[in-house]
């Protein structure tokens, strides 16, 4: 007997990760209000058929209805073995027909033989056919006090709405990271296995939250490692990324060097496919946003405390991680679709790394206020030009500028002049001149006209307005109004 019949639980306690489910049939069973017709919605292995399970057994149980089957009565033995006459499992992907349906409802209409209830299981309900559906109806919305209908889907969207509305329909969770690996870990201890803790996060991480395929992979990794689990064992059972391979890809795109980046994914896929590599790197960064947002992650306190000690400040940016995230993403549904899988995959790193290169918006954000910054600060750069001019005997070019009265715009290596005043034609050359002499820089001056307002009625702070004051004649400026920011 494999391991998730072997430890399937035959009663409320030992259901894992379903509080929820298990509350609501608690209350249902102290208050004598059990529901005649049951719609169990989950993804695969989450517990459906066995939450099906257990509430014929409470049903049915000699000592019943009642929240603690004894699971050693005739009624309860028949049940767990599947023998029980009373309790009948359908598969309905193999019995979609309206015949089929007919004959479980004639049957319904006579009294259970060894039980309290007839209990009809229907099992991935959605394969019905419309016909069959339509036959459903009745009998679902008006049972027989003596049948009990319990039905799962993995799809409820197929099921129709007059078969929803007519059930009491409960939405089972995948179990979650922490309760899976716990429930492994005791299986585990049980079945005598060695192991470490790190082969058993593999598991749990791999089993998309659900206990069937969470025990199905620590069965198989117990047979393939002769019951001595180790990390390094159960990654290549599992074809996961070795994770220092990871961390070293990781560590290569986040310092942007995609040549690192590209010998570490060429040693990484020596035994895995690129898109494994990729999509296993794919979770780590999903994994490090979350640890980021949460601050505490079970998985990741373990596991990546090295990548979060890194130096570089974007290792602990949620955004830049996100960003990261979504063009692997969008790189992976590409490579997909691709004859040219191995070199799709390494363009993809090489985006990645030089994405790493770009600045946050943040940093662009920060430099545009320190620019505007700098313009708001005319006067202060302008007295401090006058200043190094007078100071370097240079007064062909103070008087110039100190008559001109401009207003100044600084950028990194380059000086705007806003000014009505008419400069001779070599004073931008010589005032570059000059101040690269001080600074061993190579400095651009830029000389535009500024029209006064009280002149001619028109005023232009910037090329824009005056291409639209040229563009529409007889406009003119009203007003300048600075805006409030």
């Amino acid at each position: 007997m494999n391991l998730a019949l072997k430890y399937r639980p035959h009663n409320f306690k030992d259901l894992i990760g379903q509080e929820v489910l298990v509350q609501i049939l608690q209350n249902s069973f102290h208050l004598n209000k059990i529901p005649s017709s049951i719609l169990l919605v989950g993804s695969s292995g989450v517990g459906k058929t066995t939450s099906a399970r257990i509430i014929s057994l409470c049903l049915n149980c000699s000592l019943g209805p009642t929240l603690n089957p004894c699971n050693n009565c005739v009624n309860c033995k028949s049940i767990i073995n599947s023998s029980n006459v009373d309790v009948i499992e359908i598969d309905a992907a193999s019995n979609t027909s309206i015949e089929d349906i007919k004959i479980i409802l004639e049957n319904s209409y006579y009294l259970p033989i060894s039980c309290k209830f007839k209990v009809y299981i229907i099992d991935e309900v959605h394969m019905l056919s419309n016909s069959a559906f339509n036959a459903l109806l009745k009998t679902l919305e008006e049972p027989s006090s003596h049948v009990k209908f319990i039905l799962a889907t993995t799809e409820v969207k197929k099921v129709p709405n007059t078969v929803v509305s007519r059930c009491q329909r409960f939405d089972l969770e995948r179990v979650s990271f922490s309760n899976l690996r716990k429930h492994i870990r005791e299986i585990a201890i049980r079945e005598s296995f060695l192991f470490d803790e790190e082969s058993i996060n593999l598991i749990a991480n791999n089993s998309e939250g659900s206990v069937r395929n969470a025990l199905l992979l620590l069965e198989q990794s117990a047979i393939y490692t002769n019951n001595n689990l180790s990390e390094k064992e159960v990654r290549r059972l599992l074809g996961c990324t070795s994770k220092q391979d990871l961390i070293n890809i990781f560590e290569s795109v986040i310092l942007g060097n995609p040549l690192k980046a590209l010998e570490d994914f060429k040693i990484a896929c020596k035994s895995i496919t690129p898109f494994i590599v990729l999509s296993d790197m794919l979770q780590l960064i999903y994994d490090m946003c979350l640890l980021l947002i949460k601050k505490k992650n079970d998985l990741i306190e373990d596991n990546m405390k090295q990548l979060i000690k890194l130096p570089n400040e974007k290792v602990r940016s949620a955004i830049f991680l996100s960003r990261l995230w979504q063009a692997l993403f969008k790189g992976l549904q590409e490579i997909k679709y691709s004859d040219y899988i191995y070199q799709a995959a390494e363009m993809l790193i090489i985006r990645l790394c030089y994405l790493s290169n770009l600045p946050s918006p943040k940093q662009i954000v920060n430099k545009l206020y320190q620019e505007k910054k700098s313009y708001k600060n005319s006067t202060s750069i302008l007295q401090k030009l006058l200043n190094l001019l007078k100071e370097n005997n240079r007064h062909d070019l103070y008087d110039h500028l100190n008559n001109s009265n401009p207003e100044i715009f600084c950028e990194v290596d380059k000086l705007v002049f806003a000014t009505s005043y008419t400069f001779p034609n070599n004073f931008s050359n010589m005032l570059e001149d000059f101040l690269q002499g001080l600074t061993n820089k190579k400095w651009t001056i830029t000389i535009k006209e500024k029209i006064d307002i009280k002149n001619n009625g028109n005023s232009c702070y910037s090329e824009i307005v005056q291409n639209i004051l040229n563009e529409f004649n007889g406009a003119k400026v009203i007003s300048i109004k600075k805006l409030n920011n």
